[in-house]
């Protein structure tokens, strides 16, 4: 039996998963009904097809040229737009990608329920993992799952209270290399599968390498240049021992692992939210609304029947935000004030009394010894 696999099977994958008129019931972007299609875009990842917004455009992010054709990994296609990297938005507009959140409060940033037939819930799973995984990352990240998620649960309204804090560095530290400064400025470090540079861009790039070297091939998700190296089943037990001795070799120094050097970015941002969970009965609403305008709800009973719906709401929990910076403690001015400090302190030294030292070590002696010997 084979060990490997081709893009047949991720196609196969995709084909069975959920689509997203399959999930989305509406979507509602800054108190104006938007198309789901519109907000949300298709990514892989080590859970399967899962679905992602306000990330960059694949090809800000992947580099097309260095992985296989044969599927996508991001299917994004909105550029960036008055925003970068480094200096982030340039400007006050509203046209603007990745959208920008708003801090007064006033109202929900994004809007979007979830429907699910519940005639599809699978008992094996769905009494232990309950509704939706909600991920929140940075829009430069190739969108992946890990074990640090929030949980949209069914029939609850999940409000999300995002807070972020920025790290910002001096200028002045690009003259020390990276390992020195323990960070890397935008377009300093290249990768081989990503144009972008993040440090969960490096990690997956890392684990999808190391993946290859110990299994010979990766799992589907990962970014590869061979879609015909695709590990199957059989090899799931080898890419998790993988994965294990990677978390392993990631904090010795000198390993295989270390010599990734996924550092930090140096203008960096880190996301984090509150969850407030209360209960969302569609249906009371639905059934209100029927009886006030049966004309326009006059064909909804059938639709609604087994149907399990899910509200997902998104917000700045403040207008402003903590910015750290890092700078050099000494830098050689600094250096040399203190220096000159100690000296004057404890030594009562100054420039004048260099001058006389170098006066007595120097013409003093010299004019000593001359009318000594002529003595």
């Amino acid at each position: 039996m084979r060990n490997f696999s081709d893009a047949a099977a991720v196609q196969h994958i995709i084909e069975v998963s959920p689509s997203l008129k399959d999930i989305f019931y509406a979507c509602r972007w800054r108190g104006k009904d938007v198309s789901c299609q519109d907000l949300f875009q298709p990514v892989l990842t080590s859970e399967g097809l899962c679905f992602t917004t306000n990330t960059m455009a694949a090809s800000e992010i992947i580099r097309q040229e260095n992985v296989q054709q044969d599927y996508f990994y991001l299917n994004s296609s909105i550029p960036s737009k008055n925003w970068s990297l480094k200096g982030g938005y340039n400007s006050n507009e509203e046209d603007v990608y990745p959208k920008r959140g708003r801090g007064n409060g006033a109202d929900t940033d994004l809007r979007v329920i979830l429907k699910e037939h519940t005639i599809d819930r699978d008992g094996l799973c769905y009494g232990v993992n309950k509704g939706y995984k909600v991920y929140l990352q940075h829009p430069a990240d190739m969108p992946q799952s890990s074990l640090y998620y929030y949980a949209a649960l069914p029939e609850q309204t999940s409000s999300f209270a995002v807070k972020f804090s920025v790290t910002n560095t001096s200028d002045t530290l690009e003259n020390y290399p990276p390992k020195i400064r323990q960070c890397y400025f935008p377009k300093e470090r290249q990768l081989k599968y990503f144009r972008t540079y993040t440090p969960n861009n490096c990690r997956l790039e890392c684990m999808s390498e190391y993946t290859f070297d110990s299994c010979g091939c990766v799992w589907f998700h990962m970014p590869h240049k061979d879609s015909s190296s695709i590990c199957r089943e059989l090899k799931r037990g080898c890419v998790i021992k993988a994965l294990e001795r990677y978390a392993a070799e990631e904090s010795q120094p000198d390993s295989k692992v270390d010599k990734c050097q996924c550092l930090p970015l140096c203008i960096g941002i880190q996301y984090d939210a509150e969850v407030l969970k209360t209960k969302f009965d569609i249906h009371s609403l639905l059934n209100a609304m029927k009886v006030v305008y049966p004309e326009w709800y006059q064909n909804e009973t059938d639709g609604e029947q087994g149907m399990s719906y899910t509200m997902i709401e998104l917000y700045y929990k403040e207008p402003r935000y903590m910015s750290m910076r890092r700078s050099e403690l000494f830098g050689l001015t600094d250096f040399l004030a203190n220096c000159g400090g100690l000296l004057g302190l404890f030594l009562g030294f100054s420039f004048l009394s260099l001058v006389e030292i170098f006066y007595y070590c120097t013409l003093r002696l010299g004019c000593t010894l001359r009318k000594d010997t002529r003595t």
